[in-house]
């Protein structure tokens, strides 16, 4: 994939943070106006970055043309969001059936780490992404991704008993299934709350049987990676970035996503294509790798 393209486009108060040149040069060659008429330089471009200022009142307006006119250009494969693979996968969902209920607890979900995106904005955004995809024939619609650490286990647990086709044998998989029924427990991962622990015991009872429950499992690799993700959310001290870099490399082998188009939206750091300093953000990870440039 070298010789794959990247397009980012941060909001200017913060582009920069990319070049150490005067701030008004910067801008004025490098300005331009998003609005309905906007058309994306490069069309071949496989990743399109949408680097967003969290809790702007402008920033899903922006992101929409954007989106819009890459769509149009040359159309969208992969929709990656701030978030994990199991929120979503929900947000799927939402664009299936259109249930607002759904998208209303998402959001709730979606912004536990980043509070400011538990907006009427962000609300709104995803319905218009919904009326967008609604139009595009079956085959030209858009699938949401996350390659983000998990930030609530809420839909981490329905995404695993999804890929179960019985747990009827699998009393660690009933135990989550009846949590979900309930739903009235903390699906915090940041402390050792009720489901966290719960969690740990049904990984160690699967890592413990694998090849017995792997028959009764509908996508072990997504599976797997879930699993994986989860983990993750049990220790400390990781970094985020590389996290979000190793998730993308697992998605991209389950998605084959190496000729996929690509449209990411999130927080502007992750999508510097320079070091910040000692911070090696995502998207530097995926051109310092050879990824992309």
């Amino acid at each position: 994939m070298k010789n794959n393209h990247i397009i980012t486009c941060l909001l200017l108060l913060f582009a920069t943070t990319l070049f150490a040149q005067d701030k008004e040069t910067y801008l004025s060659q490098h300005k331009n106006t998003l609005d309905s008429n906007y058309k994306l330089p490069e069309r071949n471009a496989k990743i399109i970055g949408f680097g967003a200022y969290h809790g702007s009142a402008k920033t899903e307006d922006a992101e929409m043309f954007l989106l819009q006119s890459a769509i149009s250009q040359n159309g969208i494969d992969y929709y990656f969001a701030e978030t994990d693979i199991c929120i979503a996968h929900y947000f799927n969902e939402y664009l299936k059936t259109g249930n607002e209920a759904l998208l209303k607890d998402l959001i709730v979900h979606y912004g536990t780490r980043v509070p400011q995106e538990r907006t009427v904005n962000v609300f709104e955004k995803w319905k218009q992404i919904k009326a967008i995809n609604d139009k595009l024939p079956k085959n030209k619609k858009i699938t949401v991704l996350g390659a983000d650490i998990i930030v609530s286990y809420k839909y981490a647990y329905r995404h695993l008993l999804s890929l179960i086709k019985d747990t009827s044998n699998w009393p660690s998989a009933l135990e989550l299934k009846a949590t979900v029924v309930q739903d009235t427990t903390d699906y915090s991962p940041y402390y050792d709350s009720f489901t966290k622990v719960q969690l740990k015991s049904f990984i160690s009872d699967y890592e413990a049987n694998t090849i017995k429950y792997s028959k009764v499992i509908i996508d072990k690799p997504l599976f797997d990676y879930i699993i994986s993700s989860i983990k993750t959310s049990f220790t400390s001290g990781y970094s985020r970035e590389k996290t979000m870099y190793s998730n993308y490399l697992k998605l991209q082998d389950i998605y084959k996503l190496q000729d996929k188009k690509q449209f990411f939206r999130l927080g502007f750091f992750h999508l510097l294509k320079h070091k910040e300093g000692e911070g090696a953000s995502f998207f530097f990870m995926l051109i310092d790798n050879g990824m992309y440039k």
